[in-house]
């Protein structure tokens, strides 16, 4: 290929690293998109008798289930050392209106990979 075609990659990588626009992208989805997903999930949600909205979005601290069940936090390295994945887990806030009776949990909807 001619150099001189190679010269805007060039310029671009001396500026930007090959990773940088994953992880933006990536941040995003995490601080940006997962609540306009939610949002537009609310909008569209059919409330004859029962009221369904979803809240606030959260992410958890990165953990691992073990095997008697308990909850252990998981750092990047320890998940590379026993091969789990290293994800946190997203919790929606749920609030349900049933005959002026109103109740508002947070349940967990997923895991995420975290990034560090």
């Amino acid at each position: 290929m001619d150099k001189s075609k190679n010269i805007l990659i060039e310029k671009y990588l001396e500026q930007h690293s090959l990773v940088e626009s994953n992880i933006r992208s990536f941040n995003n989805f995490i601080h940006t998109r997962i609540k306009n997903t939610i949002d537009e999930v609310n909008e569209n949600l059919n409330n004859d008798d029962v009221e369904v909205k979803f809240g606030r979005v959260r992410l958890g601290k990165p953990n691992i289930v073990e095997a008697d069940g308990s909850l252990t936090v998981v750092t990047p390295t320890m998940a590379r050392l026993r091969s789990l994945t290293y994800a946190a887990p997203v919790f929606v806030e749920l609030t349900v209106k049933f005959d002026n009776q109103v109740d508002t949990t947070e349940v967990e909807i997923g895991r995420i990979p975290k990034s560090n």
